[in-house]
């Protein structure tokens, strides 16, 4: 609060800067009112300053969450006010510094990632896969990060990745954990139907409604894919259009029993859609013009 009330002083006062620079980033990057527009500014001016105090901020608040019970990293996105290259690269040598993280805390690092900085979700992507140091449920975990938030950016990037079902499968029940449900933006805008039917082949293949829990008190993981798998076709029908409804009816047509009734619903729904989108309201000028075409006097 000191800081708040004294920061009109800091241009005048230079010992008091000298001594804030020195001292006080971490109580200002720390400070509670992260909502508010005089803690956005002096976390800029903080940043402005003495960017290695707060790089070393990252650092120790990303080590003290990785310890923690959970081992979720979560204060990455706090950082977002001023992330660039210089805290891109500090993080990513965190990362690196590191080869023993726990899966947990390096899928929900990526997808703190990727409400702010695709690229360096994407190099940690990179850097974990194509390392022998990483072991395979830490890969599974980073694309499932992906997965859960930016599956249909990512898909034609991935799916190489995905042929091995254990794999697979690992790495999508990993999509359902961290800060938010991944079936936020289930089909994002403008995804290609192709890839959002492609998905869903996967998905059932991999886990095949047949082996759903049903009535669970928690939901577990495995249910919430469950739940992905058939928010997909619903996703495909929202989209409304031509594109979208061609691969619903593909689908249809391969599937059996209550996944084929399940699936032509949901191409009815995008047929109703689609109509919608194409239907226009006619304009008053439009019906008088008719009505005289009809011989319709406006007296009769």
């Amino acid at each position: 609060q000191a800081i708040v009330l004294l920061r009109g002083s800091f241009a005048r006062d230079k010992e008091l800067t000298v001594a804030v620079k020195r001292d006080w980033i971490p109580t200002i990057i720390n400070w509670f009112g992260r909502d508010d527009g005089v803690y956005r500014r002096l976390f800029r001016m903080a940043y402005a300053w003495n960017p290695e105090a707060v790089g070393g901020v990252l650092e120790a608040e990303m080590d003290r969450e990785a310890a923690g019970d959970l081992g979720y990293i979560l204060c990455v996105r706090n950082f977002a006010l001023v992330w660039g290259r210089r805290l891109a690269e500090r993080m990513l040598q965190w990362v690196g510094r590191h080869p023993e993280l726990r899966p947990v805390t390096l899928g929900s690092l990526t997808a703190e990632l990727l409400e702010f900085d695709v690229g360096t979700a994407w190099r940690i992507w990179q850097r974990v896969s194509r390392s022998k140091a990483h072991a395979r449920d830490q890969k599974a975990a980073v694309l499932g990060g992906w997965l859960g938030r930016r599956l249909f950016i990512v898909w034609p990037k991935v799916q190489g990745a995905l042929r091995g079902e254990e794999f697979a499968r690992a790495a999508f029940l990993h999509g359902t954990k961290g800060r938010d449900s991944p079936r936020r933006k289930i089909v994002e805008k403008g995804a290609n139907p192709v890839w959002v039917a492609d998905a869903f082949q996967m998905l059932c293949r991999l886990f095949p409604r047949e082996q759903d829990v049903v009535g669970e008190f928690r939901p577990s993981a495995r249910t919430e894919v469950g739940q992905w798998r058939d928010g997909l076709p619903i996703g495909l029908a929202a989209q409304g259009t031509l594109k979208a409804c061609r691969e619903l009816g593909r689908l249809a047509a391969q599937a059996a029993g209550t996944e084929r009734i399940f699936l032509n619903m949901q191409l009815q729904n995008g047929i109703e859609g689609m109509r919608r989108r194409a239907w226009k309201a006619i304009t008053p000028a439009a019906l008088a013009q008719k009505s005289v075409g009809a011989g319709i006097s406006g007296k009769s």
